[in-house]
């Protein structure tokens, strides 16, 4: 599942024009300054408790050896992503290590991917990852929509005055519509 997941993820870095390096000599991908190092929890959807934090170990310690030969900044942009095999989704037992996992972020951070039966989960790790961009699904709306939002006589009077009979901008704005709270009462 890791050669699936560094697929996507490559496919995702790409389709949004970004720059990626394959570092062989360390097995790191490099996606724009990001450093990521891969690595398979364990073999089965079962995950032996000791057999999956010996992995933990292993990686962790790659983890160390490739941090102590980054700069200090290249070192705060040192990744371990993580993945359980097909159906580990299923597991509350790796879920609740992969929570552990997450939480610890020591040495780099760690995003654990515990894949479904197939892999099709893939999509929604990926939107928890540095490569998310949540702004180009949002709709914003027009202001005929904002004001059917806000039902008239909601806003107190000396605001509506500010807002209408006024051209103030940012900080002046605020300190206008702050200082219209006490007088409207």
């Amino acid at each position: 599942m890791i050669e699936y997941l560094q697929r996507e993820l490559k496919a995702l870095a790409q389709r949004q024009s970004r720059k990626i390096k394959e570092k062989a000599d360390s097995g790191l991908l490099e996606i724009d300054h990001y450093r990521l190092l891969f690595g398979n929890l364990c073999d089965t959807p079962q995950g032996n408790d000791e057999t999956v934090r010996n992995q933990l170990d292993l990686l962790f310690n790659k983890a160390l050896e490739i941090r102590q030969e980054l700069s200090q900044t290249g070192a705060n942009d040192l990744y371990l992503f993580l993945s359980g095999p097909p159906g580990s989704a299923m597991n509350p037992s790796l879920e609740s290590l992969a929570y552990e996992v997450e939480q610890d972020e020591r040495v780099c951070r760690k995003l654990v991917w515990l894949p479904d039966a197939n892999g099709e989960n893939v999509t929604g790790f990926l939107q928890r990852t540095f490569l998310a961009r949540p702004w180009e699904h949002v709709r914003t709306g027009t202001p005929e929509t904002l004001n059917r939002l806000l039902p008239a006589g909601d806003l107190p009077s000396e605001w509506m005055k500010i807002l209408q009979e006024t051209d103030l901008e940012g900080r002046e704005l605020v300190e206008a519509l702050v200082q219209g709270i006490g007088e409207d009462q």
